[in-house]
């Protein structure tokens, strides 16, 4: 038995629609149906001009009785979680249920599976009520249900520029009588703020806060979502925000601070081409909204710093012309680290092959098996972790390969500089890779297996750290690596550079 009389649910469907809408069936062959909730363009178009002056739903089609729920006296605070997000149960209303099953080609797992209490599954919806009196409906249906200008994509895009702008100002003009010799302060200070905000966003979608970045994440970036950004957005947060602080700091101190810059620079360019095309290639590519454009200074600022920081002088200790001679002259067997060294490099070019080759759905069944037993996460169609591999495979590869060379081969002070911006792309890649592979929100299937869970850690832990032990060797004992003047350029000591 339906909650709510026939008669009720017509007088409603006529208040939201503007014209009279009548039962299915009291005509034999009506002219105008009621197909859905959202109607359909024509139907639109009729009201809009007037011309159409009734409407005709089949009662038993469109409205489900047997999930109406009469929350009229319904006192229930409890938080449940639907689609991953929370909801509290609405009370005071009479729920009247639509008629949805089977309206998609996908399946009903957007609802959820066993019952409105579920928690999570792949695909499900969250849950969201909304009144709307009967007198602001038929002005909403006019409009073609449009979005009110504070929703429109195209807005949210305008706001973010704007934000940047006046926190750009804010920094300027708080610096006008003293101001920085170098431009990257302005970028450091701007982009401190944005650490801010992606930090709110990664504890908002993990549930530890909620309230402040609801709108902007369904409204202008729903990808953030996706566990890869949530870790991406802890690492922007925590680390480039502590390193921002130092940097400025070293800045206003008149301290060197450009190896500290190449870290960066590595990290946040790593981090942003991996997102950004990430979004295009992946899931999301069709949801793009204007506000995606807000990432662009984030990839393209971090590409012109790390030039910058590149050909500025680099801070180097001093070194004696005769110390970094007999070092250079050790061949690598009397150099155990740096044997070692090389031996891990060939071991990780390796690693990036084969993970590179699995991501391009490589038939080899070792590769097959590696995914679905190890590594499923590098299927997940976000897109985030395959481009991730791809860059792997196409640039770190060949730095790779170039560091066991420079290790073999004395003077390569390429080495000092590649090193550490090469540490800060890779650790940040980490990072994320293995944090999206482990969060909650990653649907299950692409989780990394319990059974399997030590040996891939390791891996990648290992692929993690290799590349920042290589940068502290390089910058703690950098003899090996200097360039030595030629016999005669100076009286006393050979110059170095």
């Amino acid at each position: 038995m339906a909650l709510v009389h026939t008669n009720v649910l017509l007088q409603a469907l006529s208040s939201f629609t503007g014209v009279a809408v009548k039962a299915y069936n009291d005509l034999e062959k009506p002219n105008q149906e009621l197909t859905g909730f959202l109607l359909q363009a024509s139907t639109l178009d009729s009201l809009n001009t007037g011309s159409c002056k009734g409407l005709f739903v089949n009662m038993e089609k469109f409205f489900d009785s047997k999930f109406d729920y009469d929350c009229t006296n319904v006192k229930d605070d409890t938080t449940f979680r639907r689609g991953n997000e929370p909801y509290m149960r609405p009370f005071g209303w009479k729920r009247i249920a639509l008629n949805v099953l089977d309206k998609y080609p996908d399946g009903n797992a957007w609802l959820g599976t066993d019952g409105w209490r579920s928690h999570s599954v792949a695909g499900e919806w969250p849950v969201s009520y909304h009144g709307t009196s009967m007198f602001k409906a038929k002005s909403i249906i006019k409009s073609n249900y449009e979005a009110g200008p504070r929703q429109r994509p195209v807005v949210i895009l305008e706001i973010g520029v704007a934000v940047l702008v006046a926190v750009f100002l804010l920094v300027y003009l708080a610096t006008r009588y003293d101001p920085p010799k170098d431009p990257l302060f302005y970028v450091f200070a701007e982009f401190s703020f944005t650490c801010v905000i992606d930090l709110t966003s990664a504890l908002e979608y993990d549930g530890f806060t909620s309230g402040f970045m609801e709108f902007y994440q369904k409204t202008g970036e729903p990808y953030l979502g996706t566990p890869y950004a949530i870790m991406m957005c802890y690492w922007d947060g925590i680390v480039h925000f502590i390193l921002y602080l130092m940097l400025i700091h070293r800045m206003t101190n008149r301290q060197q601070y450009r190896t500290l810059g190449l870290f960066w620079a590595g990290s946040l360019c790593a981090n942003m081409i991996v997102f950004v095309p990430g979004i295009v290639v992946g899931k999301y590519g069709s949801e793009m909204r204007p506000a995606f454009w807000l990432n662009m200074p984030f990839l393209l600022v971090p590409i012109w710093g790390a030039v910058s920081l590149f050909s500025r002088p680099r801070d180097m200790p001093f070194v004696g012309a005769s110390k970094a001679e007999r070092e250079q002259k050790k061949a690598l067997i009397w150099r155990p680290l740096d044997l070692l060294f090389v031996v891990y490099l060939v071991a990780a070019m390796g690693f990036t092959i084969f993970r590179g080759l699995a991501v391009l759905d490589c038939p080899l069944e070792i590769l097959n098996r590696y995914v679905a037993e190890y590594e499923p996460y590098l299927k997940d169609p976000v897109g985030f972790p395959k481009v991730m591999m791809l860059l792997l495979l196409f640039h770190a590869l060949p730095i790779l390969g170039s560091f066991a060379y420079g290790l073999c081969t004395p003077g390569c002070t390429w080495m000092l500089d590649w090193a550490v911006f090469f540490a800060g792309a890779v650790l940040q890649c980490q990072w994320s890779h293995i944090g999206a592979s482990l969060h909650p929100r990653t649907a299950e299937i692409y989780r990394i297996p319990v059974t399997t869970l030590v040996p891939v850690l390791l891996l990648n832990l290992l692929y993690a750290a290799g590349p920042v032990l290589l940068a502290l060797r390089c910058k703690r004992e950098p003899d090996y690596f200097l360039s030595i003047a030629p016999v005669g350029q100076t009286n006393n000591e050979k110059k170095l550079s």
